[in-house]
């Protein structure tokens, strides 16, 4: 975190499960770099916990990144990869599909980073993306 202030010309994410030791860093009066930003992704011991609203409400925390079960027809393809793969489109749909079941806003993850957005914005590093579920098929 120090670095990421110390290179306030960077714009830096990242993803955790690790919760605990961002609200305890937090707790402790912790100045968050304005640069930073941090996933919330699936699969952390405190997902059904307390801990898990506590993290969610970090003012670095942009949102959940949550991997969801899609058609095997879509990994076998590596559609998960890129947009530009085929069958991408569909694959998007199908996570859109399962992401929309768990909570509205949402966006579907094209897989290679630096091409889901224009002018090669991340959706991920994006604070326009804050609370919006960016999800994955599970692969």
């Amino acid at each position: 975190m120090e670095l990421c202030k110390a290179r306030p010309d960077l714009k830096v994410y990242g993803y955790s499960k690790s919760w605990l030791e961002f609200v305890k860093l937090d707790a402790s009066g912790y100045q968050w770099p304005s640069n930073y930003l941090t996933n919330a992704s699936s699969g952390s011991r405190h997902e059904r916990t307390g801990l898990a609203n506590a993290f969610l409400s970090l003012p670095v925390v942009r949102g959940d990144f949550l991997a969801v079960k899609v058609d095997k027809a879509h990994i076998n393809k590596r559609a998960y990869q890129d947009k530009t793969k085929a069958g991408s489109k569909e694959y998007r749909r199908d996570v859109l599909a399962k992401l929309k079941q768990i909570q509205t806003k949402a966006f579907a993850c094209p897989g290679n980073c630096g091409n889901c957005l224009p002018q090669g914005r991340h959706a991920c590093g994006s604070k326009d993306f804050a609370g919006v579920a960016i999800g994955i098929g599970i692969h």
